[in-house]
């Protein structure tokens, strides 16, 4: 009688404290979507142009999906475009956009209910020259392979929602008509996203 009386007790015991752990686990879904804004910092060369002047901070927006084939590693495709102010010319808009791709992988943490992320990919961006007012024009490089390498956490706010907070470093050399002259668009895009668990 002893005996399965300690039992039971154990095995409760061992129920009632695996269960918060549990529920702290990240819920990860082999698909997620996820859509982020923020703000973009030029760094380098890219943001002090002899030419247009220094390239002001400007704004970010993107969308991504990603698949988890295991719940700590992911793969990731999505689109980003970038806006920057120049200082000299406040008519004129520098736009950096295109896709990226890459692996994002988890940090395990479970104890506390944060989910740390590290990822690192490739871009296929393009550079672009804007011009508002009357006969607003529009010029832009070819596409250019470049990186990119990051780092977040998500915060669940919903069984399937999560906010998701981001720092990004991105570099490629854009080519204008073919050529490349050297220079780089470098830049740090610190955001926040929601992301959606399918």
């Amino acid at each position: 009688m002893k005996k399965s009386t300690l039992g039971l007790l154990s095995l409760a015991a061992a129920a009632a404290f695996a269960a918060p752990v549990q529920a702290q686990l990240p819920n990860v879904t082999p698909f997620a979507f996820e859509v982020r804004g923020g703000l973009v910092f030029p760094t380098g060369e890219f943001g002090e142009d002899e030419d247009l002047g220094s390239l002001e901070p400007g704004t970010t927006l993107g969308a991504n999906v990603t698949l988890h084939f295991i719940p700590v590693l992911g793969f990731y495709a999505g689109f980003t475009q970038n806006r920057f102010g120049v200082e000299r010319l406040d008519e004129l808009e520098a736009i950096d956009q295109g896709f990226s791709g890459g692996v994002r992988v988890a940090v395990p943490t479970p104890l506390i209910p944060i989910d740390p992320y590290l990822k690192a990919g490739m871009v296929y961006n393009q550079l672009g020259f804007e011009m508002d007012g009357e006969g607003a024009d529009y010029v832009d490089s070819d596409r250019s392979l470049g990186f990119e390498i990051g780092a977040g956490i998500g915060i669940g706010i919903g069984p399937k929602l999560s906010f998701t907070p981001q720092v990004t470093y991105t570099s490629y050399e854009p080519r204008f008509d073919g050529e490349s002259d050297g220079f780089k668009v470098q830049h740090f895009r610190v955001d926040v996203g929601l992301r959606l668990r399918l």
